[in-house]
């Protein structure tokens, strides 16, 4: 017989424990340390052993085992650990639907570091100069974020043509790349006068980043070059890093100039051939459905494409 798993539902006399103690047997109990839940709760180890000694006496069991360093759940706790974290993260979720419920204008973008740091940041004065009531919180991550914790309004999110999305994400397509070979100054200055992108393919330094070997092959044939494209130089986690390598002389890189804009501005990077461009990445806007129609969302994406529009013809060029 469980001693624990009772039907009986609360009552004036089966009232429900206090949140706060909740809260810190939850801490404790996921983080399996009374220390680690006192740091991340930002109160005192004592205070949250205080907590759990409070609900252990008011639930008339003890819910951990203390070892040496660490606690782990006694029966007790085991029930009970499940049903405290789902609860919590219902609060944590509904808190974030009323706060946008209640009127703040705040929109929470997850995004692919290369569009949230090359292109996004950059602009990001002019969605704040149009939209001034609106917060952007920008999360500048590779990783595909769970839109069911609530905390994510919009993904920006890359992949090539035929990338398949899940069913359960609406996406738009926002940006396709027009990747071209840039580089510094200096080393540009070294290829012969009226020299075309069949130049690099015998011994210039080339620079790739992570994942995106294959463009050179696919940037040299569009180019009409038709020998097997040598293998980059050099490899980069970023693209980011990748440019900064090519500003330092290190090599040439393939890069759409949106991307580059403040190094081409400046002429600390050159295109010598900007028409001689092939398909790159595409971007896209995801989220479920439901969120297609929530202001924020619909605001940034319209100003995204808005400006894309904007700069197509410079970019063309």
């Amino acid at each position: 017989m469980r001693e624990l798993n009772s039907s009986v539902q609360p009552t004036a006399t089966h009232r429900l424990p206090s949140l706060i103690a909740l809260r810190a047997f939850e801490a404790a109990a996921r983080l399996g340390s009374f220390q680690a839940a006192a740091a991340e709760l930002h109160v005192t180890p004592s205070a949250i052993s205080h907590q759990i000694r409070a609900l252990e006496g008011e639930l008339g069991v003890p819910l951990f085992e203390r070892l040496d360093k660490r606690v782990v759940l006694a029966r007790g706790g085991q029930e009970l650990f499940p049903a405290v974290r789902e609860a919590m993260e219902l609060l944590q979720a509904a808190s974030l639907r009323v706060r946008r419920l209640a009127g703040e204008r705040r929109l929470v973008l997850s995004s692919a570091p290369l569009f949230a740091t090359r292109w996004l940041m950059p602009r990001l004065a002019d969605f704040h100069a149009r939209h001034p009531d609106w917060e952007l919180h920008v999360r500048a991550t590779l990783e595909e974020e769970d839109f069911r914790s609530g905390e994510i309004d919009l993904a920006i999110r890359w992949g090539d043509r035929d990338r398949h999305w899940p069913q359960h994400l609406a996406h738009e397509e926002l940006l396709i790349e027009r990747i071209t070979a840039v580089a510094s100054p200096d080393l540009a200055a070294r290829l012969a006068p009226g020299s075309g992108p069949g130049a690099l393919i015998d011994g210039a330094p080339l620079l790739a980043s992570a994942f995106r070997d294959a463009e050179w092959q696919r940037w040299f044939d569009a180019a009409g070059c038709l020998k097997p494209a040598p293998l980059p130089s050099a490899h980069f986690a970023s693209t980011a890093h990748m440019l900064e390598a090519a500003v330092a002389g290190m090599g040439w890189a393939l890069v759409d100039p949106r991307f580059a804009g403040r190094e081409l501005a400046q002429g600390l990077l050159v295109a010598p051939w900007p028409l001689a461009g092939c398909e790159g990445q595409h971007f896209h806007a995801v989220c479920p459905p439901a969120h297609t129609g929530r202001p924020g969302v619909a605001r940034f994406v319209s100003w995204v494409r808005e400006r894309l529009a904007a700069e197509a013809p410079a970019t063309a060029g």
